[in-house]
């Protein structure tokens, strides 16, 4: 947010009535500012920060509990299979901008 509005973290500090340490730790990931802070730094960018509650979805979670059952054989044959497929592809284009079939 704070590079986006074109403001130095000293500056944004300023804005928000905190040190430019603790705005560079925020953007290092350390510490948890509560929706306050972030709703006044995101004011001071120009920005309105929206908090919404939304349905769960766990897709990702699906996909990696499926291949977790997977053996390591199997993880390893799927890799070189997909190693081959993206090598075919990367001789596909060469051919192509060689102006070869």
């Amino acid at each position: 947010m704070r590079k986006r509005a074109g403001l130095t973290q000293r500056a944004l500090a300023e804005r928000v009535g905190t040190t430019q340490s603790a705005i560079a730790r925020l953007e290092r990931g350390i510490g948890d500012p509560t929706l306050a802070r972030l709703s006044a730094i995101a004011a001071a960018c120009d920005l309105e920060l929206q908090v919404r509650l939304v349905d769960a979805d766990d897709h990702d979670w699906s996909l990696v509990d499926r291949r977790a059952g997977h053996h390591d054989d199997e993880r390893v044959e799927r890799l070189q299979h997909a190693v081959s497929f993206v090598g075919a592809l990367r001789e596909a284009g060469e051919a192509s901008r060689r102006g070869s079939p």
